[in-house]
């Protein structure tokens, strides 16, 4: 009983800490002003929605004491969250000033993880894929007009709109349905429960 008991509370206090401290930062400003507009905004809360998705199967699989299932979510997980700070904080932009290499090798490195994360999620559904092949466009064509580009706008509705950033949201907003997609498979949710 006391096992269930804290599992369950392990279960919404590591997302309920998320959003808060999530929430708090970016009340009290704490971002570079380069990037605090509302795709960028965007692009971070999808990728915390995902975090909190996958965290919420892994600690499932975790009560269930399933430790394949639960490291790969736990993987998952990380992933999203480290994509999520990046938005915040733009740490490839402050690696590559602090190191001097190009952003480019910081996307690589992130390109790795997502590598190993598609193979712990090799026998996922389609609709995993899907989103995920539309992430990759997404974020494909986001990098390639970034480099050819730079931060160009657009106007919608009167208001100047950075094209690159809503195709990084687009991304985002993909990425996490991949996740999301999967985790409903997973758990059974689309055959009633389990």
């Amino acid at each position: 009983m006391p096992h269930t008991f804290y599992s369950f509370l392990l279960l919404f206090l590591l997302p309920a800490l998320t959003f808060c401290t999530y929430g708090l930062l970016r009340l009290f400003h704490i971002q570079p002003p380069t990037e605090s507009g509302m795709s960028e905004f965007m692009t971070s809360a999808f990728f915390i929605a995902g975090t909190t998705v996958c965290y919420f199967t892994m600690s499932f699989f975790g009560i269930r004491r399933n430790m394949t299932h639960y490291f790969k979510w736990l993987a998952a997980s990380s992933l999203l969250f480290l994509l999520a700070l990046d938005e915040t904080f733009m740490i490839h932009e402050q690696l590559s000033d602090a190191y001097n290499i190009t952003e480019n090798v910081v996307f690589c490195f992130y390109g790795l993880l997502l590598l190993g994360n598609l193979y712990l999620f090799r026998k996922a559904c389609h609709g995993f894929w899907l989103f995920l092949t539309l992430f990759v466009i997404f974020c494909g064509v986001s990098q390639t007009a970034d480099t050819f580009f730079g931060e160009g706008m657009i106007t919608i509705f009167g208001r100047a709109i950075d094209y690159e950033q809503i195709l990084e949201w687009l991304g985002a907003m993909c990425l996490t349905y991949a996740f999301s997609f999967e985790a409903y498979q997973t758990l059974g949710l689309s055959k009633g429960g389990s």
